[in-house]
């Protein structure tokens, strides 16, 4: 089981089922600049999948594939804006 850390930039995801398990993928940006299309299952524990949160994922590849599955996701820092890390220049 791999670990990384990084932002989500984005989501795309459906729900199933009466309890709306979500189901997709979320893409990472890590913090050294990397990006990653990780899926998204039933399997999956997560605190957020919401866009703009940093988070550190536990993930494996799926069989064979190149797939990057996560196993979970948790929330290492807060939600930040593009406003609040914006900087003025006059």
């Amino acid at each position: 089981m791999n670990k990384v850390t990084g932002k989500i930039i984005s989501n795309s995801l459906g729900y199933v089922g009466k309890q709306e398990i979500p189901y997709g993928y979320i893409d990472v940006v890590t913090k050294e600049g990397k990006a990653l299309h990780i899926k998204v299952d039933v399997h999956t524990f997560h605190e957020t999948l919401t866009p703009g949160y940093e988070v550190e994922i536990e993930m494996d590849t799926l069989e064979s594939t190149n797939i990057l599955v996560a196993k979970a996701i948790y929330i290492i820092g807060e939600i930040k804006s593009s406003r609040e890390s914006a900087k003025a220049s006059t």
